[in-house]
């Protein structure tokens, strides 16, 4: 029964579509039209990655400048089995057998702070914050390439009629049509 349901949902499906005809394309905004190109751009998302890759190393840099703690334990366990013998007189002797378990414990830890280290910190902080400079400038050229060339090929679309007809490969080229 359940397949019949499904088979009449889908054929009412087909011929509501058949029946609307196609449906026309929606105009996007130039802004919304560069906002989906920059989301679904692989080398911009690579970048991008690459971006949030070398910022994480500012904070490794900054954590010279933290206290670090080690903590440290221990615990185990410890049986005795002692016998002892006493006394002077072969008749009088005292024997002594003590057995028990110990179960010893111990904690501790170590805080160490870095007054000075030849200005070591700051210098990795200034190079990891010089890193992600170059790479935020490196995506902005990669995206000011593709705003450039997307805004090239929107003006010559948009210029010339026919080029709407040529594929983007055979725009420009010699024996194009024109």
């Amino acid at each position: 029964m359940r397949g019949v349901k499904v088979v009449t949902g889908a054929a009412a499906a087909v011929l509501l579509l058949a029946y609307m005809g196609p449906l026309p394309a929606l105009a996007d905004t130039i802004e919304a039209a560069l906002v989906r190109a920059y989301q679904t751009n692989p080398q911009l998302n690579s970048q991008r990655a690459q971006v949030r890759f070398t910022d994480e190393n500012v904070p490794q840099a900054l954590s010279g400048y933290r206290p670090k703690v080690a903590i440290t334990g221990s615990a185990g366990y410890q049986y005795t089995d002692t016998n002892t013998t006493q006394g002077g007189s072969p008749t009088a002797i005292v024997r002594t057998e003590i057995h028990g378990a110990n179960s010893p414990r111990s904690v501790g830890a170590t805080v160490t702070q870095t007054l000075f280290n030849g200005q070591q910190t700051a210098n990795k902080t200034r190079a990891a914050e010089s890193q992600v400079s170059g790479a935020r400038e490196a995506l902005r050229v990669l995206g000011h390439h593709r705003d450039e060339e997307r805004r090239r090929d929107d003006v010559d679309t948009a210029l010339d009629p026919v080029h709407e007809r040529e594929p983007p490969e055979r725009r420009g080229r010699p024996g194009a049509r024109r």
